[in-house]
Protein backbone atom coordinates (compact mmCIF):
# COMPACT_ATOMS: atom_id res chain seq x y z
CA UNK A 1 0.00 0.00 0.00
CA UNK A 2 1.22 3.75 -1.00
CA UNK A 3 1.36 5.95 1.99
CA UNK A 4 2.31 9.58 1.59
CA UNK A 5 2.80 11.92 3.96
CA UNK A 6 0.22 14.56 4.88
CA UNK A 7 1.29 17.78 3.36
CA UNK A 8 1.99 21.20 5.47
CA UNK A 9 -1.42 23.41 4.73
CA UNK A 10 -0.54 26.27 2.29
CA UNK A 11 0.45 29.54 2.88
CA UNK A 12 -1.42 32.31 2.57
CA UNK A 13 -0.16 36.02 1.82
CA UNK A 14 -2.20 38.58 2.81
CA UNK A 15 -2.44 42.02 0.55
CA UNK A 16 -1.81 45.16 1.74
CA UNK A 17 -5.45 46.20 2.20
CA UNK A 18 -5.96 42.85 3.75
CA UNK A 19 -3.08 44.15 6.27
CA UNK A 20 -4.55 47.46 6.61
CA UNK A 21 -7.99 46.53 7.49
CA UNK A 22 -6.71 43.71 10.17
CA UNK A 23 -5.14 46.27 11.94
CA UNK A 24 -7.87 48.49 12.05
CA UNK A 25 -10.17 45.66 13.14
CA UNK A 26 -8.32 44.80 15.69
CA UNK A 27 -7.46 48.15 16.85
CA UNK A 28 -11.05 49.08 17.53
CA UNK A 29 -11.45 45.58 19.14
CA UNK A 30 -8.48 47.06 21.48
CA UNK A 31 -10.73 50.33 22.01
CA UNK A 32 -13.96 48.00 23.12
CA UNK A 33 -13.69 47.76 27.11
CA UNK A 34 -16.01 44.84 26.49
CA UNK A 35 -13.69 42.90 24.71
CA UNK A 36 -10.22 44.37 26.08
CA UNK A 37 -9.65 44.67 29.53
CA UNK A 38 -6.41 44.20 31.76
CA UNK A 39 -4.15 44.44 28.70
CA UNK A 40 -5.60 41.12 27.20
CA UNK A 41 -7.99 40.51 24.40
CA UNK A 42 -11.43 38.39 26.45
CA UNK A 43 -11.97 34.58 25.46
CA UNK A 44 -13.97 35.03 21.94
CA UNK A 45 -12.62 38.12 20.49
CA UNK A 46 -11.89 36.02 17.48
CA UNK A 47 -15.28 35.18 16.94
CA UNK A 48 -15.98 39.27 17.28
CA UNK A 49 -13.35 40.06 14.76
CA UNK A 50 -14.39 37.71 12.70
CA UNK A 51 -17.90 39.29 12.32
CA UNK A 52 -16.71 43.05 12.42
CA UNK A 53 -14.28 41.52 9.41
CA UNK A 54 -17.28 40.23 7.48
CA UNK A 55 -20.45 43.01 8.63
CA UNK A 56 -17.82 46.21 7.78
CA UNK A 57 -14.80 45.73 5.73
CA UNK A 58 -15.57 42.62 3.66
CA UNK A 59 -16.83 44.64 0.96
CA UNK A 60 -13.19 46.61 0.57
CA UNK A 61 -10.90 43.70 -0.04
Amino acid sequence: MDRQAPQAPKSRFWSKDEDIILVQSLLDLYHDVRIYSDNNFRSGYLKVLKLLWTQNYLDVV
